[in-house]
């Protein structure tokens, strides 16, 4: 039987772009990158003109922001 899903990489990516985080935490791009603006949210890089994520920052991120033990809601509190 075959499957329609995608393959699952053997490897986690090491960096996610806005638009990969926003889906992985169900948020509107403009949401990160109002965050970036407002230096509030994950750590992120520029590559270019490239905005990137890197995965343990987001990992570092989530284990500091969520709410909950298996919550899906990112808290951001202003610095």
């Amino acid at each position: 039987l075959m499957s329609m899903t995608a393959p699952v990489p053997a490897h986690p990516p090491l960096f996610f772009t806005t638009d990969e985080l926003a889906q992985r935490w169900s948020i509107a791009p403009k949401t990160l990158a109002r965050w970036r603006r407002e230096r509030v949210g994950p750590r992120f890089h520029k590559l270019g003109k490239r905005v990137v994520y890197a995965r343990l920052d987001v990992q570092q991120f989530e284990e500091d922001h969520m709410s909950g033990p298996a919550s899906a809601t990112v808290q951001v509190t202003s610095q």
